[in-house]
């Protein structure tokens, strides 16, 4: 009794997995890479920005306490330096997440490209036998 209340049991789990649908579309994909693509662009600039700013921030620092260490003001330029290998830092770490939201909005673009809808033959258990039934389903295509 116990075999046969468990057999059910997995058969009642198999019929549902049939039946699940899919939320992620076609157009789901393509406003997710239009979206990643958008803040890549946003943060390759801002990055870029960033390491341009600090690079000039930390030369004028450098050179300031160059300057200061053959007879200068005596005043230390230490924060300058600081502040700018920080934004130098910072600039690189925003272009290379904007990068990698380049390459998974590429991802995400081929993978909208690649889904399409069809009806597809399944057999179900019915009654005596089984019969064969059309369900819609979505076909994904794994270009190598």
């Amino acid at each position: 009794m116990r075999r046969i209340l468990l057999l059910a049991t997995i058969l009642v789990f198999m019929l549902q997995t049939f039946c699940q649908d899919s939320t992620f579309s076609k157009q789901y994909y393509l406003q997710k890479s239009k979206s990643q693509k958008t803040t890549g662009w946003i943060l390759v600039a801002g990055g870029t920005t960033m390491f341009v700013a600090g690079g000039i921030i930390l030369a004028e620092g450098i050179g300031n306490e160059v300057t200061d260490a053959f007879g200068g003001t005596g005043e230390s330029h230490s924060g300058d330096v600081i502040l700018g290998s920080v934004l130098m830092l910072g600039g690189i770490a925003a272009d290379v997440g904007g990068f990698v939201l380049f390459h998974n909005s590429k991802k995400n673009a081929r993978m909208a490209a690649a889904i399409s809808f069809d009806n597809q033959n399944i057999l179900l258990p019915h009654q005596n036998g089984l019969s064969l039934r059309y369900q819609p389903s979505i076909s994904l295509k794994i270009m190598l």
